[in-house]
C-alpha cells in the first residue's frame, strides 16, 4: 500500500479526523451545555477560542478538495502521459506537493477563520416573562466577524463565499474533464490488449494490470464523485450568499439547507474508508491485515513488498 496514490489519501484521511475530531464535537458539547443556538460561553471562552471552532473546518474542506483534484492529475499524467510521468514522478515531490497544500490551506484557512470568527462577543439576553423561556440562560456569548459591523462584513463575507464557491466550480470541472480523459484512455488501452494477443501469457499479464488501473481509477473516480456531490448543500450556501439571493427563500428553506449540509460534511469526512473498501480487493486485504494487526515473517514480508516508490513502478502505483 506504500504508493503515491496512498500518500494522497492518508493525507486526506487525516483532514477527515481533524474535521471529525473538532467540528462535531464542539457543536454537541456547545448543545448539551446550552440551549440557546450558537452560544459558545460555555466551551469557548476568548476569540482564540473562536478562531480555533471555523479554522480547521476551512483548512480541512480546502485540503480534502485540493487532495482530491492532485490525484486525479497524478492519475492523468500516469496513465495518460506516462513517459512523461516517469521523470517527475518520486516520492519527495510528492511530500512536497502535500505539504504545500496544507501550508497554503492553513494560512487561508487562519485568514478567514481570523477575520470572519475570531470576535468574542458577550452579549446579556432578556428573554419575555413566560414559562418557556425561564429556564434559559441570560448571559452568552457568540462568535462575531473581526472586521466592525456594516457594509465592510457583508462585502468582505461575499467575496470569501464566491472565492469558495469558485474553488468548488473549478475543481469540480478539471476533475470531470481529467477523469473523461483517463477511462477514454484506459478503455482504448484495454481493447488494444484484446486484439494483440500474439503471445498470451504475456497479454494476460497486460491485461490484469489495466484491470488493476482500471479498479484503482474506478475507486478513486466514485470517491470523488462522492465527495463534491457531498458538498452540494454546503456550496449552495456560499452560491446565494455570493449572488445576493439568499432572501429569495425562506428562513425555514435556509435552515433546512444548513443543516443539511452539516450533515453531508461530516458524512463526506467519514465515508471514503467504506468506499475503498468496497470498490478495491487490494483495500479489503490490507483493512483485514491492520485491523487483525496481521504480521507475516520479514523474509516473506521482504520479499513481497514492492518499492515505496521507483520510476519503473510509477505508473502502476
Amino acid at each position: 500500500m506504500r504508493t503515491i496514490t496512498n500518500i494522497y489519501l492518508g493525507s486526506l484521511a487525516v483532514a477527515d479526523l481533524i474535521y471529525l475530531s473538532i467540528g462535531p464535537l464542539i457543536n454537541f458539547i456547545a448543545m448539551q451545555k446550552s440551549p440557546v443556538k450558537g452560544d459558545r460561553s460555555s466551551i469557548i471562552g476568548s476569540s482564540f477560542g473562536c478562531a480555533m471552532i471555523r479554522i480547521p473546518n476551512w483548512v480541512a474542506y480546502y485540503v480534502s478538495i485540493l487532495l482530491i483534484t492532485a490525484v486525479t492529475l497524478e492519475k492523468y499524467w500516469a496513465i495518460c502521459k506516462p513517459m512523461y510521468y516517469r521523470g517527475i514522478n518520486n516520492v519527495l515531490r510528492t511530500f512536497k506537493i502535500v505539504v504545500g497544500i496544507w501550508l497554503s490551506c492553513i494560512l487561508t484557512g487562519s485568514l478567514f477563520g481570523g477575520i470572519f470568527w475570531s470576535k468574542y462577543q458577550p452579549a446579556c439576553l432578556d428573554w419575555p416573562d413566560e414559562e418557556d423561556f425561564k429556564d434559559l440562560p441570560t448571559m452568552v456569548a457568540f462568535c462575531r466577524p473581526l472586521v466592525a459591523g456594516g457594509n465592510i462584513a457583508i462585502i468582505a463575507f461575499r467575496i470569501m463565499s464566491a472565492i469558495t464557491f469558485g474553488i468548488f466550480v473549478i475543481t469540480l470541472i478539471l476533475n470531470i474533464f481529467l477523469y473523461t480523459l483517463i477511462i477514454h484512455q484506459i478503455n482504448e488501452k484495454i481493447t488494444m490488449e484484446n486484439k494483440q494477443r500474439s503471445d498470451p501469457t504475456d497479454a494476460n499479464v497486460n491485461l490484469k494490470r489495466t484491470r488493476r488501473k482500471q479498479q484503482m481509477v474506478h475507486m478513486l473516480l466514485v470517491n470523488a464523485t462522492v465527495h463534491f456531490i457531498l458538498l452540494v448543500p454546503s456550496q449552495l450556501i456560499n452560491f446565494l450568499l455570493a449572488t445576493h439571493l439568499k432572501n429569495l427563500i425562506s428562513d425555514e428553506v435556509r435552515l433546512k439547507i444548513n443543516w443539511s449540509a452539516e450533515v453531508m460534511m461530516a458524512l463526506n469526512s467519514s465515508i471514503n474508508p467504506i468506499i475503498y473498501i468496497l470498490l478495491n480487493s487490494q483495500y479489503r486485504r490490507s483493512f483485514y491485515s491492520a485491523i487483525m494487526c496481521y504480521r507475516r515473517a520479514q523474509t516473506e514480508y521482504m520479499t513481497a513488498r514492492r518499492p515505496r516508490s521507483t520510476k519503473s513502478t510509477a505508473v502502476d502505483d
